[in-house]
Parts: structure tokens; C-alpha cells; sequence
């Protein structure tokens, strides 16, 4: 019964990834939190729950079955790879967050790392929340595995001015920037915002 565990193993991914509890999550989808805990420890999630979860934490429900190996022989997406929300749930989740980087540079005008730091700490230290709200949603967000230690990446897909030639069209260039500087830019760059 490997499946059901790494499907409690996405569904908790998505709930860590989403910035929520299993608490609020459960309340949010009807359920009492002591029900949704004893369905993910029995690994017996129903039908229902699963459906009322996708709806919560916007779980594409043909992506998880991919990942947990459903069409066949294909091969496994990498589990730890969440997608991102959808456009119309990452609206709903970025005005919160918003709110309060906006309180978090007023109260740390001259600092960027220590605004960096309270945002972080304010949303429990999940950088992939906040890039997936913060970031526009045509770059990438990629686990990479480095030595052991799962690190954050933001495909820009820049385009790049250099070195093309007059036979070849400007083709886009990927450039990887690690989650604490893209926080960094997107900090500085709300603070142009309302400063």
C-alpha cells in the first residue's frame, strides 16, 4: 500500500506548501481536525475529502495522479515538485500576503534582509508560499537538490541581448535565481511600490 502513503505524503506537501494546517484546512472542508488527522495517519482518505481538499489547497487532481504513477508506465513526476496555484487562487492568497509585506517594509524601511526576515516569519518560513503568490505566475519554481538540501530556484526565463546572431531569432534564456534573492527583489521592488 505504497500509493496511500505517498498520497497522505502529497496531500501533506500541499498543505504545508499552502501555508495552512491540518486545523484550519480541516474546518475549512467541513471536517473536524481530529477526522482529517485520522484519515492521513490511516492513509484512507475517501473520495469526498479528497475532493473537498483539491478545492481548498488547489490540488490538480490529473497532476497527482501522474505523480503518484496512475497512467501507466510514464515516468514518476518528482513528488516534491508542488505545482502552483492557479491564477484565480493565488489572487484570493496574495492579498493577505500583501498586506502585510506592506506593514513589514513600513516598519522596516531601510532594511531589506530584516524585511525579508519578518516576511518570512510571518508565514512560518514557507518560501515556496510566498514565491508562488508573489512571483508572476510565467516563471518557474523548481525544487533543485543540493548535496541533500531540497533549494528553491525561480526560472526567470529572461530574454537575453547578447550573443545571437543575425540567422537566429532571440531565443529565451533561462536564468535560475535562488529563493532568498528573488524575495530580496521582490521586496525591494514593492517597497519602490509604496515608499
Amino acid at each position: 500500500m505504497e500509493s496511500k502513503n505517498e498520497l497522505v505524503t502529497l496531500i501533506r506537501k500541499f498543505i504545508n506548501y499552502r501555508n495552512k494546517s491540518i486545523t484550519s484546512v480541516a474546518n475549512e472542508i467541513g471536517l473536524e481536525p481530529k477526522t482529517l488527522s485520522a484519515q492521513l495517519k490511516r492513509g484512507s482518505v475517501s473520495v469526498d475529502t479528497l475532493f473537498r481538499l483539491s478545492t481548498v489547497l488547489d490540488i490538480d487532481l490529473n497532476w497527482m495522479m501522474a505523480a503518484l504513477g496512475y497512467y501507466g508506465s510514464t515516468r514518476r513526476l518528482n513528488m516534491e515538485n508542488i505545482p502552483r496555484m492557479q491564477p484565480k487562487f493565488r489572487e484570493k492568497e496574495k492579498k493577505a500576503v500583501l498586506m502585510n509585506l506592506d506593514r513589514i517594509i513600513k516598519e522596516n524601511p531601510n532594511s531589506t534582509a530584516e524585511a525579508k526576515k519578518a516576511l518570512l516569519a510571518a508565514f512560518s518560513k514557507n518560501e515556496f508560499y510566498l514565491l508562488d503568490v508573489l512571483v508572476p505566475e510565467e516563471y518557474g519554481i523548481f525544487f533543485i537538490n543540493d548535496n541533500d538540501r531540497i533549494k528553491l530556484y525561480i526560472d526567470t526565463n529572461s530574454q537575453s541581448n547578447q550573443y545571437h546572431t543575425l540567422s537566429s531569432a532571440r531565443k529565451p534564456i533561462s536564468m535560475l535565481i535562488n529563493a532568498s534573492q528573488a524575495l530580496e527583489i521582490i521586496i525591494e521592488d514593492r517597497k519602490d511600490e509604496i515608499l
